[in-house]
């Protein structure tokens, strides 16, 4: 659900003529997701379970973002 959202964020921005927001967006997402995989799986030992939860915060900061561009 998370990912179709981002997907939608970067329909809409694009169609409003910004599309060097969805690249910075998915550069911060990418930065998120990989510093979030290597802090649950080397510090907190999570495996598997850390690696999904890295990337579902990721992927829910980014959406935040996106909603916070559109609505303003």
């Amino acid at each position: 659900f998370l990912i179709s959202l981002n997907t939608f964020g970067v329909f809409v921005m694009n169609a409003f003529g910004t599309s060097s927001y969805p690249f910075w967006m998915s550069i911060i997402s990418t930065i998120l997701n990989i510093s979030g995989n290597i802090f649950t799986v080397t510090i907190l030992k999570w495996g598997v379970t850390g690696i999904a939860l890295s990337s579902i915060f990721a992927a829910l900061i980014v959406d935040i973002c996106y909603f916070i561009k559109i609505n303003s």
